[in-house]
């Protein structure tokens, strides 16, 4: 123990993590964790055993197919370990015995200034860690400095956790203040509601009578949250639909040029860039304009014109194509009736245009849009459009490779590429599409955006599909790039 208590806490952590890999890839060397007729070499172990641990999703051996129950619950145990956070585990270890970690083992934050935006320089001699009382050590970043015109101070938000609170509901947004921007104080945390690991990229600001507590999540969802509040300390009310955007466009920040307000966040490329490939840490920025209700304060995202003027190029209107349902035509477009499943597509462009549509739903089990699709409607992607459970999600078919018998698809569930958002209730909608390389973001009624990547299927069809229902699609325009 006191050899334990002699080492750094960076070397504890490298061995911590060797440790976990080396006996994952034990337990998964074991006959007890291999299906029959299954073959696994001591390298595939390790691998699955890293991968497990450090959370990547790569394997070079089919979960199901190659290994036994077992061996997934092993699997399955790693990814909790680095899932919760070795880190983390190994830090409640030293304050189990008493350890202090030191300054360059802490988060901390640092200083720039210059004469403008481009050219800053760092101050050296400003180093501001956590206070270890009320804060964790571990978890000290993403800074918001604004000025408190209430208290004639300066403000200092940040992603942090409790100290001492949980490991999974400790996250928190820590306050701190000063007079001259050197000196900081230590306050009691700005919001800490006991629900997430942490909150990312907090930002605090007004619209009209409203203000707005806006940080990013990574735990039961990968998004954009928001707060309602009447003052600057809240109380905070959660609203009905409090995200802005789904899980591929992350740490939303906001900001406002005197009359309308923007919110920018980042649309996270995959691995391998495939649409199976895990989601990474970084991406390409995307911009919406977000419009409040003066009456709730709730806040809506729609379509910058500026973006929409950007795709001005009409292409050349093809004729509708029926895939499994009657098509007839009617005023400004088609009506696509199915007893099961049915569409009516449009031929498109392999990539960078846009499609905007109209969509009136006379009576329909499950409708929405068809893109980049075969006609036969068996690959592409499909946004679902779900009424009664009130709620729009991307799909795909296939969602995966498949296994080596017809019934082994590899995750055969719903909503492959992105969480759901909530799906207006209407009967009509409006729909504005965008595809820009291996990006697509969709607009529905302004209110509502779906942001992902879509990697493996171009060209093809565009439309609207019905399940046991029938559809109206009218003013359909395709236009490229100006």
């Amino acid at each position: 123990m006191n050899f334990i208590k002699r080492q750094p806490p960076g070397r504890l952590i490298a061995a911590g993590f060797a440790l976990v890999i080396l006996a994952g890839a034990a337990l998964l060397m074991l006959p007890v964790s291999v299906r029959d007729g299954a073959q696994v070499t001591p390298i595939d172990a390790l691998f699955t055993s890293t991968s497990a641990t450090c959370v990547t999703g790569l394997i070079i051996a089919d979960t199901y197919t190659n290994w036994s129950i077992f061996g997934q619950l092993v699997i399955l145990t790693m990814i909790q370990i680095g899932g919760i956070g070795l880190m983390t585990i190994i830090s409640m270890i030293f304050i189990m015995m008493k350890k202090k970690l030191n300054m360059q083992e802490r988060m901390l934050l640092m200083q720039a200034a210059g004469n403008d935006l481009e050219h800053l320089s760092t101050i050296e001699e400003f180093l501001f860690v956590s206070d270890g009382v009320r804060y964790e050590e571990f978890d000290w970043r993403d800074p918001y400095v604004y000025w408190n015109e209430e208290e004639q101070c300066y403000d200092m938000l940040l992603a942090s956790r409790i100290k001492g609170g949980g490991a999974l509901r400790g996250g928190c947004i820590a306050l701190c203040r000063s007079e001259d921007l050197i000196h900081w104080s230590y306050e009691e945390p700005f919001y800490a509601p006991e629900m997430y690991i942490t909150m990312e990229c907090p930002e605090l600001f007004q619209m009209g009578d409203y203000w707005y507590l806006v940080f990013s999540t990574f735990s039961d969802q990968f998004t954009t949250h928001y707060r309602i509040g009447r003052s600057p300390r809240g109380p905070w009310m959660i609203p009905e639909d409090d995200v802005f955007d789904t899980r591929s466009d992350y740490a939303i920040k906001t900001a406002s040029d005197g009359k309308r307000r923007f919110a920018f966040g980042w649309i996270a490329s995959k691995y391998g860039n495939c649409d199976f490939g895990p989601w990474e840490w970084g991406g390409t920025m995307v911009f919406h304009e977000l419009i409040q209700n003066p009456a709730d304060g709730t806040l809506r995202v729609k379509v910058i014109p500026g973006v929409r003027d950007f795709y001005s190029v009409p292409q050349e209107e093809k004729k509708a194509l029926a895939a499994g349902a009657k098509i007839r035509e009617c005023t400004g477009g088609i009506r696509v009736t199915a007893d099961t499943l049915g569409a009516g597509l449009y031929e498109i462009p392999k990539d960078s245009f846009s499609i905007e549509m109209d969509i009136h739903v006379t009576q329909a089990h499950e409708f929405g849009i068809a893109l980049h699709v075969d006609n036969g409607l068996e690959r592409g992607y499909f946004l679902r459009m779900n009424r009664r459970r009130g709620e729009a999600a991307w799909d795909m078919w296939p969602r995966s490779e498949q296994g080596r018998y017809q019934w082994q698809i590899k995750g055969d569930v719903p909503y492959q590429i992105e969480t759901a958002r909530r799906l207006p209730a209407a009967d009509d909608y409006h729909v504005f599409i965008i595809r820009e390389d291996d990006i697509c973001v969709v607009y529905i009624n302004d209110e509502v955006v779906l942001s992902t990547r879509m990697y493996d299927h171009k060209g093809g069809y565009a439309g609207v599909y019905a399940v046991q229902g029938e559809v109206k699609l009218s003013n359909y325009v395709v236009r490229a790039l100006k």
